[in-house]
């Protein structure tokens, strides 16, 4: 991006780290630019940074300010399907009780229930990253579903606790409570493992699985 005569939030000094300062734990990211000057001579600026090693909040509204045309434009790869755009659903999603299970086998399976209604998301973790350490899954299809749907899969899931299995999931459901935003996990295949949002691992079976693809249809 080329900006001009924004000099001002760039020239202030940078703030030294304090001792034992609390910070919050994100990253703020500040998108590559350039300076030109009249000549056409581009200068790549510092970027002032707070005391947490942010970029400064002037710096900040000042690039938020701007108004940038688009000088051009190619297409690298899709972000979102319509699908997942239209359900609220992201087109990928970290298979997290694939990873996560291993340390939650065993545990007590508890006797809280799956939070209804929820926004039930699919995903599918394609050929030949099953075994990945950290298996990601595309979207394949999500709804928002009914109070009367949402009670049918809370009744399906039971409170016994998730049989001893090392077999790979490469279909999974997130289900998300539309009020709270909880998430809890099913596996469609593989071990049909349950991980509810209050934790522990509870056992699923298959025609768990086969309800929520008729519900999800």
């Amino acid at each position: 991006m080329a900006l001009i005569g924004y000099s001002r939030p760039l020239a202030t000094p940078s703030v030294p780290a304090h001792k034992n300062q609390a910070c919050p734990a994100i990253l703020l990211l500040v998108p590559w630019f350039v300076l030109l000057d009249a000549h056409g001579h581009a200068v790549g600026p510092r970027v002032p940074i707070d005391s947490c090693h942010q970029p400064q909040r002037e710096t900040l509204d000042a690039l938020q300010a701007l108004t940038l045309p688009t000088v051009a434009e190619k297409p690298i790869r899709r972000v979102a399907s319509a699908g997942s755009i239209s359900t609220g659903c992201s087109q990928q999603w970290k298979h997290e009780l694939a990873v996560e299970a291993p340390d939650r086998q065993g545990l007590p399976a508890g006797s809280a229930q799956l939070q209804a209604p929820f926004r039930v998301c699919i995903y599918e973790v394609p050929a030949g990253h099953k075994d990945d350490e950290l298996p990601v899954g595309d979207f394949v299809r999500g709804a928002v579903l009914e109070k009367a749907a949402s009670a049918q899969l809370c009744w399906a899931v039971h409170d016994q606790p998730a049989n001893s299995c090392g077999a790979h999931s490469t279909r999974f459901a997130v289900l998300m409570n539309v009020d709270s935003g909880d998430v809890s996990y099913v596996e469609m295949d593989g071990c049909f493992r349950v991980m509810p949002s209050q934790g522990g691992l509870r056992q699923g079976e298959q025609a768990l699985a086969d309800l929520l693809a008729k519900l999800v249809a």
